[in-house]
């Protein structure tokens, strides 16, 4: 009985820090997620490929709205990258801004740049992430675009109708 009552407050305590999704759907190969966090109430809302159950060890994805109708593309790739090497996304083979990533394998397109990759994205069938790992290989990884522009119009529903962003 003890063990019950320990696991079911490591569950409740695990739930807890990660917050509440009050919105999740997928849209072809994208899903939008909208969460709050628990402690400060602040929502926020996402789309990301791979959509979550897909996703595993594979570079992600995401797509955020910012204050001014202005745009932040972030991607990941989980392991050790050249942080020499920028990161560079090609949409349907056009190569966009590349951006330079952090030790941790992060890097985002924001701004401007960020709005207009994700204009891009949105009329595009295919991104490709280029990345560079040490030693000097590079590496590339696909993101399909299908359902990014109905997955980005449910992303911009959700931001006004939770209150996230502001019409």
């Amino acid at each position: 009985m003890r063990w019950i009552v320990l696991l079911a407050g490591l569950l409740l305590g695990t739930g807890a820090a990660a917050g509440h999704v009050f919105f999740f759907q997928i849209q072809g190969d994208w899903a939008v997620t909208c969460d709050r966090d628990l402690a400060s109430g602040r929502k926020t809302c996402r789309m990301s490929a791979p959509p979550p159950a897909l996703g595993g060890l594979r570079s992600s994805m995401a797509v955020t709205e910012e204050p001014g109708g202005l745009f932040r593309v972030a991607v990941r790739v989980p392991g050790h990258v050249d942080v020499a090497r920028p990161f560079l996304v090609a949409v349907d083979g056009a190569p966009q801004t590349p951006v330079t990533p952090s030790p941790f394998g992060e890097a985002a397109w924001a701004g401007l740049h960020g709005t207009q990759l994700v204009d891009a994205l949105a009329k595009g069938r295919q991104a490709v992430l280029y990345f560079g790992l040490p030693g000097g290989e590079v590496r590339s990884e696909t993101f399909s675009l299908a359902g990014f522009p109905a997955a980005l119009a449910l992303l911009r529903e959700n931001l006004l109708r939770h209150g996230v962003l502001a019409k």
